[in-house]
């Protein structure tokens, strides 16, 4: 199920959908929760959308790796 599916949004259109943040949001909405990486969950979670999917996501990245980040070590940690 794509995160489009499960909270009903929809994709941003026009000049907007050019910059990118929107341009971001109108392809994670496309993903399959299992298709999120940390880049995605990262964002998710400074932007606060789909918080419930990023929680998870997260919980998932720091049992694997308790020090993943994209940016330096720790990073989804804090």
């Amino acid at each position: 199920m794509t995160i489009k599916e499960m909270y009903k949004c929809k994709k941003i259109v026009g000049e907007d959908s050019l910059l990118p943040l929107p341009n971001w949001y109108n392809h994670v909405i496309e993903k399959d929760i299992d298709e999120l990486d940390l880049s995605d969950v990262l964002k998710m979670l400074r932007q606060r959308l789909f918080l419930k999917v990023a929680v998870k996501k997260t919980i998932d990245f720091l049992l694997v790796n308790p020090f993943i980040g994209e940016l330096y070590e720790g990073e989804l940690m804090e």
